[in-house]
């Protein structure tokens, strides 16, 4: 491979700008990542905790939290053990997983009233064997719902979680005779979380990949990782570490404002200040930022233009701070029929009596303000739990962007990591790994874009 003369430039130090820049690290070939904001992690990081009943908005700059700062994320994330590409590049880094993340064989708790709860628990068995006992012994789910629901499975898998034509997760679900209560209390809560896109408009084939990934494979797949840090610490910050360590370098507030292309190569891009020389840039900022810069220039305009029909949607988490005795069962429990959506207790991050409350996608909850946000969460936790006080202190963080609109037929409008332009590239969970907005499907657009752009090296 040709060392290159100048350094691969990244734009944007999210998860899938880190991971870019680690991945060309490993090998070698110097990086420079620059970043717009004045911390690294883009949609997952840590966000001082800032009691007020207004709430605080997910663009507020965070700084690092201090001894005397609780820090908390800027949405409350879950990965699962299929997300191969981010361990391994928490392994790259010299994140261990037994520090960043509690792994536990996955469970769901959906609460339907004071009275009413489904549990579905899988047992130590290979895949998927753990997940047909699972949805066998269902508790809350009736004899006859149960085996709809694994026929349903058995069907799926059959076809290898693929559909000849994407449709709606509702219309899916409809055509496979599940019935309201299991929609509502397995299905739907499954795939608002993972798509963050309402049912009857959610890619049925993105959603199957996922349970194609995390349940056909292997148990540990399946299980849930939940995080013990804040999420700057189990990737953004040693990330970065590694990239400087490696000679590489990240510059925060560095805003690109332009591209420089010459006959359909790049050459160059320009700054808030300054304008520098460039062969190689991968394009990791966000998606409607990434449009703008390929729409101001011929050579990308068209691709600038597609990437406009990507919508976005939101993510509401709302952080309420009870004493330190009160908790949960268990480390997460879902919700239905309620504004609030997914509840988890921060325990595990060493935050006694502090509750994530996360409501994906859009709705009337996006109308209220942050008082009325807090004030009906609050409310819908007190009829679960009315022995609970009123929380001590309370934040909400919208995300606004959270995600793009994961609509049937997405991945036929999701672009690839190349560009019509030699050295040019685009990383983000946006890109089409066949993924939801996640994560790992930021991780593995960006270790691709790097890959990329060492295989053009070689060329």
């Amino acid at each position: 491979m040709t060392r290159p003369e100048l350094p691969v430039i990244i734009a944007g130090a999210g998860w899938a700008g880190l991971a870019a820049a680690v991945e060309l690290s490993r090998y070698d070939i110097p990086v420079t990542v620059l970043e717009s904001a004045k911390q690294i992690g883009g949609r997952a990081r840590r966000v001082p905790f800032k009691p007020a009943d207004t709430g605080v908005k997910a663009s507020t700059e965070a700084t690092h939290s201090t001894a005397h700062t609780l820090s908390v994320d800027n949405g409350q994330h879950l990965l699962i053990g299929a997300f191969e590409s981010t361990l391994s590049l928490m392994r790259t880094i010299g994140v261990r997983e037994q520090q960043a993340f509690k792994r536990i064989n996955l469970s769901l708790t959906i609460m339907c009233g004071p009275n009413k709860t489904v549990d579905l628990q899988t047992p130590n068995l290979p895949a998927p064997l753990h997940f047909v006992w699972g949805l066998l012994t269902a508790n809350g789910l009736s004899l006859r719902e149960r085996f709809k629901a694994l026929w349903f499975y058995h069907r799926l898998a059959k076809q290898d979680f693929t559909l000849a034509e994407d449709e709606s997760c509702a219309s899916l679900f409809d055509r496979h005779h599940q019935s309201d209560n299991v929609i509502k209390t397995l299905w739907k809560p499954l795939c608002l979380g993972s798509l963050n896109t309402p049912i009857d408009q959610a890619s049925a084939q993105v959603f199957l990949r996922i349970l194609r990934e995390s349940l056909t494979h292997t148990r540990h797949d399946s299980n849930l990782l939940l995080p013990q840090q804040d999420l700057s610490a189990v990737v953004p910050d040693p990330a970065m570490d590694f990239i400087e360590r490696r000679g590489g370098s990240v510059k925060l507030g560095q805003r690109v404002q332009q591209l420089h292309i010459n006959h359909e190569e790049i050459v160059g891009l320009t700054l808030d200040d300054r304008s520098l020389k460039a062969r190689h840039v991968i394009l990791a900022t966000p998606c409607q930022v990434t449009a703008k810069l390929c729409q101001s220039n011929p050579d990308t305009a068209h691709l600038g233009d597609s990437l406009t029909r990507l919508r976005a949607n939101p993510i509401c988490t709302v952080y309420l701070q009870y004493p330190e005795d009160f908790s949960l069962k268990q480390d997460m429990l879902g919700i239905v029929d309620t504004v609030s959506q997914w509840v988890f207790d921060r325990k595990i991050y060493g935050q006694a009596g502090l509750m994530a409350v996360v409501i994906s996608g859009p709705g009337k909850h996006m109308t209220l303000s942050n008082a009325q946000l807090i004030q009906t969460v609050t409310s819908e936790l007190a009829q679960h739990f009315p022995h609970w006080p009123q929380p001590l202190h309370t934040m909400v963080v919208r995300e606004r962007r959270a995600t793009f609109h994961c609509a049937v037929n997405i991945n036929k409008i999701r672009p690839a990591n190349t560009t019509p332009v030699q050295g040019l590239w685009i990383a983000g969970d946006y890109t089409n790994t066949g993924l939801p907005a996640t994560l790992e499907g930021a991780v593995r657009s960006g270790v691709r874009a790097a890959r990329r752009v060492m295989e053009s090296m070689n060329e």
